[in-house]
């Protein structure tokens, strides 16, 4: 599910690629990379990001933010990628007129709860399927960060397991 490392939103790949330690109480995107970015100004903010990326692939990421009182902020969302129209073809080349598609999709379930003064930690839960053609798989993976900002506000800092989880059913044929 390698997908999951795709970038989805221009701010942060034009700062690299990947940010866990960018906080932004504005941005909703930010916590598609770190959970513990997830912030209660966040409440009831909507982002969309969408790339037409090399090809035929396009990428996106849409995601919901809901916050309760004493309870912590939740969040949302999908993430997909959609890698176009394949011609078939069989083991020696010769196309068969066929047409098949291929993308990826995984669901992100984001907590997160101020922890101590200026500590968030936070948690994404993501189911994730994968259709190629005629295989399918289900998956489940997980991202857990924890993100410090300074009184101020200038500074910012966190840490993130991502990606964590496993395949629930390998890619298999329809029959």
């Amino acid at each position: 599910y390698d997908f999951l490392n795709l970038t989805s939103s221009a701010r942060v790949n034009a700062l690299g690629g990947n940010q866990v330690g960018l906080v932004d109480p504005d941005e909703l995107g930010l916590s598609f990379y770190n959970p513990a970015a997830l912030m209660p100004s966040m409440h009831k903010a909507i982002t969309m990001n969408y790339i037409d990326y090399i090809g035929d692939i396009k990428i996106g990421y849409a995601s919901y933010a809901h916050h309760i009182d004493e309870v912590g902020t939740f969040s949302a969302g999908i993430q997909y990628a959609n890698y176009g129209k394949f011609k078939e073809a069989t083991a020696d080349g010769q196309l068969t007129g066929n047409i098949f598609s291929a993308s990826d999709y995984a669901l992100n379930l984001i907590y997160s709860k101020n922890i101590w003064d200026r500590v968030t930690a936070g948690v994404n839960l993501k189911p994730i399927y994968s259709k190629y053609e005629i295989y399918s798989s289900l998956g489940i993976a997980g991202d857990a960060g924890i993100s410090y900002v300074d009184s101020s506000g200038n500074f910012s800092a966190g840490i993130v397991a991502k990606n964590f989880g496993t395949q629930l059913t390998t890619y298999v044929s329809n029959g």
